[in-house]
């Protein structure tokens, strides 16, 4: 009788651990993103805290840029922190490239937080300061 208690306990605790372990990685994975202006983009958000956005464009004028954004983001219940620490620009119009790394280096390292909101466990909306994202998880 006391090795099946004992044998219980272990299950239970091996099942809190995996609980545990699982929550903080529930966005882990690679998103596409609906809702940027001019383009599409796509997400990936690593096991830990950090995170690369791509997003490919195109302007009148300037041609198509593609966009790399490297940061790290922290989901707190139903809020979602993004914090970008870089930006490469690659396009085949240099002064597209710079114009647009500039106006991104702006950002970068300033936390942009927004409220998230479920739609099953492979797509949410987060509503922020720089308006509303759509993420679909790539399977």
């Amino acid at each position: 009788m006391r090795n099946t208690r004992f044998a219980w306990i272990l299950v239970l605790v091996a099942i809190a651990a995996l609980i545990g372990c699982g929550k903080g990685d529930k966005l882990a994975g690679t998103w596409n993103v609906a809702g940027m202006p001019m383009g599409s983009a796509t997400t990936t958000f690593e096991k830990g805290d950090a995170m690369t956005m791509v997003v490919k464009a195109s302007a009148p004028g300037m041609g198509e840029l593609t966009m790399t954004m490297k940061g790290t983001y922290k989901l707190e219940g139903n809020n979602l922190t993004m914090t970008l620490s870089s930006v490469d620009v690659k396009s085949g119009n240099q002064m597209a490239s710079d114009a647009a790394k500039k106006a991104m280096e702006s950002s970068l390292n300033k936390p942009d937080t927004g409220t998230i909101t479920w739609k099953g466990d492979d797509e949410f909306t987060q509503v922020s300061t720089r308006g509303t994202l759509t993420f679909t998880r790539q399977k």
